[in-house]
């Protein structure tokens, strides 16, 4: 919502009705949340997140001992 308004609310008006019909399209095929707007997007697999990164953390410290070790 904030990159909308970056360039004054008239403007940011302006965008979002030159995207009405994007929009639309988004809802009807259930890409786009109407509610998310006001409350913000959940996460829905945060411990699948979570796992991931925490296997990338521990390639990256068995990456930097290894560079530090040869």
């Amino acid at each position: 919502m904030g990159l909308f308004l970056k360039d004054g609310l008239v403007q940011g008006i302006k965008n979002g009705m030159a995207m009405q019909s994007v929009a639309l399209g988004l809802v009807k095929a259930g890409r786009l949340n109407v509610m998310e707007l006001l409350g913000g997007h959940k996460c829905k697999d945060q411990k699948g997140i979570q796992s991931m990164l925490n296997k990338a953390y521990e390639i990256e410290r068995a990456r930097k001992a290894a560079k530090m070790a040869g």
